[in-house]
């Protein structure tokens, strides 16, 4: 019987769950059915989707599974025990505050593995570390050197996008927006489901702005002038947008609890002359940008992400939320 007080991570937190799953032997339609028979909500997707990933699910999440499986088998208040035990494994592991892996020398993890102590080591991995640092500069130093006359041509282009990125960030509303495509901008950004019915999690869709929230908009700064696109929602929480490039899924933008896991965006002003000064594209690093799932998004359309091409079915005007009353 898997033992939640054994988890030390989220990792191992969802691995043991997954080992409940396959103990009680219940399929996810059978499990959300089970779950609506107790009072719970217990999506089969959004189950999924948890025991799919390493991220610690939502407590409410974990509950409704317990008790669906029947707590591998008991009944009454043995399966309000062994929720409870659940429930506190979590408790624990989101109050334990991880170490930034980018904190960390990966030297240093190595060394922390083996029982070497941190301090001990310290002046010696910044040494190594600035040796290779040297090294790859000289390197990347020989390199530029070598590329000739288009050297001049790149650099001006990295200063030209960093201005650009300075721009962006001088634009962008302090507190939360409105994404509104350009093609159709009565419309907003939002959550919502896919027309066909493919996928039942929540995934970024287009809806009127005046029944657009929630969830609250926020473009959160996420380093480097990249940015989340996070929203706020009084039962759901916090989500970022992640770009999804496989399952069913594919092709959609989905809120991820797990914003350090999400897409980073780079928000970069739309060419100049075409149209509303406040109009973006939404960058993402594999060179695609957030567009809606036809040229012209009405109530429902879905968004998601193709090639940039600088048309105006990529372009979005930034905008904030009104203040009422």
């Amino acid at each position: 019987m898997p033992r939640p007080e054994q988890a030390r991570d989220a990792t191992e937190f969802v691995a043991l769950l997954r080992q409940v799953k396959e103990s009680c032997g219940f399929t996810y339609r059978e499990l959300e059915q089970r779950a609506a028979a107790r009072g719970d909500v217990l999506a089969r997707s959004t189950l999924a989707n948890a025991l799919a990933r390493d991220a610690l699910p939502r407590a409410e999440l974990v509950a409704a599974f317990v008790r669906a499986c029947g707590a591998e088998g008991g009944e009454g208040a043995q399966v309000e025990k062994r929720v409870e035990e659940w429930l506190a494994a979590r408790e624990r592991i989101a109050a334990c505050k991880a170490v930034p892996v980018s904190r960390v020398e990966p030297s240093g993890e190595r060394e922390e593995a083996q029982g070497v102590p941190q301090r001990g080591r310290s002046r010696v991995a910044t040494a190594v570390a600035t040796i290779a640092a040297l090294a790859l500069v000289g390197v990347a130093t020989w390199a530029l050197s070598a590329t000739g006359s288009g050297t001049d041509e790149q650099q001006t282009g990295r200063d030209t996008e960093r201005q650009s990125d300075a721009n962006t960030a001088a634009g962008i509303p302090d507190g939360p927006v409105r994404l509104r495509p350009v093609q159709s901008p009565a419309l907003c950004l939002t959550d919502g489901f896919v027309r066909d019915g493919r996928y039942k999690s929540h995934v970024a869709v287009h809806r009127a702005c005046s029944q657009a929230t929630p969830p609250v908009t926020d473009l959160v700064p996420a380093g480097n002038e990249t940015y989340h696109v996070r929203w706020r929602h009084p039962e759901h929480g916090e989500g970022c947008l992640k770009a999804r490039t496989s399952g069913a899924a594919r092709g959609l933008l989905e809120p991820w609890e797990m914003c350090a896991a999400a897409t980073r965006f780079r928000i970069q002003r739309a060419p100049s002359g075409d149209g509303d000064p406040r109009a973006y594209v939404l960058r993402l690093d594999t060179g695609q940008c957030v567009a809606a799932a036809r040229a012209t998004p009405d109530e429902g359309t879905e968004a998601t992400f193709r090639p940039c091409d600088g048309s105006r079915g990529q372009q979005y005007v930034i905008s904030g939320v009104p203040k009422t009353g």
